[in-house]
């Protein structure tokens, strides 16, 4: 949809790709020999490559393969190093172009593009790519079976039953399972309470095992798919996962779990009670302070 937006009205981005004439072709999914980038950008002489990622992945070696005088990479992932720019290479945020968006929707004379732009934006903050005013800080779930349990673990994938329109899950920056009492006797080396907190970095919604794997594809790639097969096996075939076609899921992917509190913290410093999970959300801060109550007790 951006390289559709950006072909509507191409002189709305020529600052933005730092072009050095008016930008007067834009072509869509180059192909480049089956690496393809997502746009091409003609501006005078200067060929601009612009490659897009949802996940926070650095797409600086893919990119070095495609021909052109400026590259562009859109994504939330950024040098260590905080460098975002080089001569030929250029990091632009989501939530950059986001600010761009809704610039060009408030400026435009065009009904069309200034919709689109505003559609864009819509999408964006549904899929995760920028945060909204009503973000939460933390989603919690709990965890109490091996599956679930590898899957965050092991391929940092959480799944649940569908939100609509993505629910507070997609409202969240961060997922902190709660480990139940059952899988932390059952496994050496996992404790019961929350131990490890992960950036979300994408929400997608699956209908069956086909669509399951094909969103994982799109975000992990086939390689990883093969590499974790037997994980994925195992998944289609337990029993508490249905993946018939009217059994919707909500499916977060994350970035590398952190063992944040060690030791846990017990979730019944967090509710009433040691019963299942009655909350869904949390701040940094109540963690941290529980955390504080359940280490002081621990030393006690």
């Amino acid at each position: 949809m951006l390289g559709y937006l950006i072909a509507q009205e191409p002189s709305q981005w020529a600052e933005f790709f730092r072009a050095g004439s008016p930008i007067t072709s834009v072509n869509i999914e180059a192909n480049y020999e089956r690496d393809r980038a997502d746009i091409v950008l003609g501006s005078g002489s200067e060929i601009i490559v612009v490659e897009a990622k949802v996940s926070c992945v650095d797409a600086s070696r893919q990119v070095r393969k495609y021909e052109g005088h400026k590259k562009f990479i859109l994504t939330n992932w950024m040098p260590v190093d905080g460098k975002e720019h080089w001569r030929w290479l250029h990091y632009k945020t989501w939530p950059g172009v986001s600010q761009h968006l809704e610039t060009i929707a408030r400026r435009s004379r065009n009904a069309y593009v200034k919709s689109l732009a505003k559609e864009l934006v819509r999408y964006m903050n549904e899929h995760r790519l920028v945060r909204s005013n009503d973000s939460l800080e933390i989603y919690a779930r709990e965890i109490n079976e091996e599956v679930s349990l590898d899957m965050f673990l092991d391929a940092h994938i959480y799944g649940c039953g569908y939100q609509k329109e993505g629910g507070r899950i997609s409202r969240a920056a961060y997922f902190a399972p709660c480990f139940g009492q059952y899988i932390a006797r059952l496994r050496p080396g996992v404790f019961s309470g929350f131990s490890y907190v992960a950036k979300i970095e994408a929400i997608e919604t699956t209908t069956d095992w086909h669509s399951y794997r094909d969103v994982v594809s799109k975000h992990r790639g086939k390689l990883w798919m093969k590499k974790h097969k037997e994980l994925l096996d195992a998944l289609h075939r337990h029993k508490d996962w249905s993946w018939k076609k009217e059994d919707r899921r909500t499916i977060a992917f994350l970035g590398t779990p952190r063992l944040v509190f060690n030791p846990p913290v017990n979730k019944d410093l967090l509710q009433k009670g040691k019963g299942f999970l009655s909350r869904n959300t949390f701040s940094f801060d109540e963690l941290f302070n529980a955390w504080g109550k359940s280490s002081s007790a621990r030393i006690r």
